[in-house]
């Protein structure tokens, strides 16, 4: 955010004219599928000049200015300085961080108007950003998009980025969220800590901050649940918990509201994947024949998806089914690259007989 503080300091003065809206009509279901496949692809590869020029940053930047206390020739100068490497950079460094894979999931309708839904999947969890897409200039553009765990507009969040750089005078302290945010996006615990301290408290306590925090917390149980919970105080009702209460009843070991929560999610992605969430929760809960039938499931489903076949892995394991595990494995070496060592079977719930079973000595070799 200090570029776009400079920005009106430096480029107020040249007296840049606010811009209107360029006209925009709306696409037809096939070519909002199509845009949406093609936008995916760029997020999955994190090319950050493709996502920009997919974006019409008129129209974006402008909602983004919308409501902030600026006149038009300061808006102006931001919009003149505003560059989409601020927006997908950050992003682009969390999706490599956590490996993600984007997918077109669906086209969903909102007010009439085709939305691709696309899914953002790690390993373990799930994402979906839905983008508003429209036609400008004769070639569909991207002009905002909701992420679904937090339910806000990527304009939202940023205008409160802007306004709190805005609201402390202290330039130093105004850019501590940019900072803290590159911290976290690199991975850097030392450095998003300092930066921190250095956040203004209205922005603090945002979701968009939660969200940072959330980077470092999921490595140790007990802060993440204290986190989430923390956050259950101070924004009762948050669109994000529905996400973050199936975690918190998971850390709780209260598998029959994991379970409702991920029902609930999915009345709203109606997405395949959740049935990895079920397998793993019916998993820890002891109900291996319900973890059995949601992997699976999954896996009849969405073959392509390595979460199913690991959850086939691990709850065959915990029936003693070696031979399936076994298959399971062998699927997870020849069409995904994934090759638990020894040291890594050993450690999960009926890894050691796996490890010993005639099925898996026929396979690999005894120790």
């Amino acid at each position: 955010m200090r570029t776009l503080s400079l920005a009106l300091l430096v480029l107020a003065a040249c007296g840049p004219t606010l811009p209107s809206p360029p006209p925009a009509s709306a696409l037809d279901r096939a070519e909002a599928q199509a845009f949406g496949e093609h936008f995916a692809e760029l997020l999955t590869r994190c090319d950050v000049d493709a996502l920009g020029a997919a974006v019409d940053v008129t129209t974006f930047g402008l909602r983004m200015l919308d409501g902030v206390a600026l006149d038009d020739a300061k808006k102006a100068a931001v919009l003149s300085a505003f560059k989409m490497e601020t927006l997908w950079g950050p992003m682009c460094g969390l999706l490599r961080q956590g490996h993600v894979r984007a997918t077109l999931l669906r086209v969903v309708e909102v007010d009439g108007a085709p939305r691709p839904l696309v899914r953002l999947l790690s390993d373990g969890s799930a994402n979906y950003l839905e983008l508003e897409v429209a036609r400008i200039d004769g070639q569909p553009k991207l002009v905002d998009y909701v992420t679904y765990s937090n339910a806000q507009h990527a304009t939202d969040s940023m205008r409160v980025g802007i306004a709190a750089s805005l609201s402390d005078p202290d330039p130093f302290r105004a850019d501590a969220l940019e900072r803290f945010s590159k911290c976290a996006t690199a991975g850097d615990e030392a450095c998003a800590r300092v930066a921190y301290e250095d956040v203004p408290e209205e922005a603090r306590q945002s979701p968009r901050m939660f969200t940072m925090e959330l980077l470092f917390a999921r490595k140790d149980p007990a802060k993440l649940l204290a986190l989430i919970e923390r956050f259950e105080k101070v924004h009762p009702g948050d669109p994000k918990l529905r996400f973050l209460s199936i975690d918190a009843h998971i850390l709780r070991k209260e598998w029959p509201q994991a379970l409702a929560a991920v029902d609930q999610l999915d009345q709203l992605v109606h997405d395949p994947f959740l049935d990895s969430r079920r397998a793993n929760i019916e998993l820890q809960a002891g109900h291996l024949d319900a973890s059995r039938r949601y992997a699976e499931r999954l896996v009849a489903t969405e073959p392509e998806l390595v979460q199913g076949h690991i959850a086939r892995w691990w709850v065959s394991m915990s029936q003693r089914d070696f031979a399936a595990a076994v298959a399971s494995l062998k699927v997870l070496h020849e069409r995904f690259d994934r090759d638990p060592s020894r040291a890594e079977i050993a450690k999960l719930v009926g890894g050691r007989e796996l490890l010993a079973s005639p099925q898996y000595q026929a396979w690999r070799g005894p120790d």
